[in-house]
C-alpha cells in the first residue's frame, strides 16, 4: 500500500480530476461505464483514507521480510541491491524499517518472496 501522503495525492488528483470531468460535463473521450468505475473506486480511495472502509488488498513489506526475502537469495546487502538496481542505501532502508518498497521494487520483492530462485536467474540473465 502506498505511504498515507503518497495515497493522500493520488486520490486529491483523483478527485479533481473527477469533479473538474462531472461540474464542468466535458466530453472527456471517456466510455462511460469506465468513468463510473473510475470514479466509484475515488470514492472508496477516499473511504479508505478517512478509515470507513477497510482495503480490498494489502500486500505490506516489512524490514523483516526485506531482510527475510534477501537471505533466502544468499546475497549481501551489496550483491542483493545491484541485483534489484536500488542504491545500497535504500536496501538498508528498507531492512532497518526507516523506509518502505513501493511500486515497482515492492512487487519485485513480492516475486522473490514467492520465487527467489527463478527471479534471481531471471535478473542475473538480463
Amino acid at each position: 500500500m502506498l505511504p498515507e501522503h503518497e495515497l493522500l495525492d493520488v486520490l486529491l488528483e483523483r478527485r479533481t480530476f473527477a469533479s473538474a470531468c462531472i461540474e464542468n460535463r466535458r466530453d472527456i473521450g471517456m466510455d462511460k461505464k469506465l468513468f463510473s468505475r473510475l470514479l466509484e473506486s475515488a470514492k472508496q480511495a477516499d473511504e479508505i483514507v478517512r478509515g470507513e472502509r477497510a482495503p480490498a488488498r494489502e500486500f505490506v513489506v516489512d524490514a523483516a521480510q526485506v531482510r527475510a526475502v534477501r537471505s533466502a537469495t544468499g546475497l549481501s546487502q551489496a550483491q542483493f541491491a545491484r541485483l534489484i538496481e536500488v542504491n545500497v542505501g535504500t536496501l538498508r532502508n528498507w531492512e532497518q524499517g526507516l523506509r518502505t518498497p513501493t511500486g515497482p521494487a515492492r512487487a519485485l520483492l513480492k516475486a522473490l518472496k514467492n520465487r527467489p530462485a527463478e527471479v534471481v536467474k531471471a535478473l542475473q540473465a538480463a
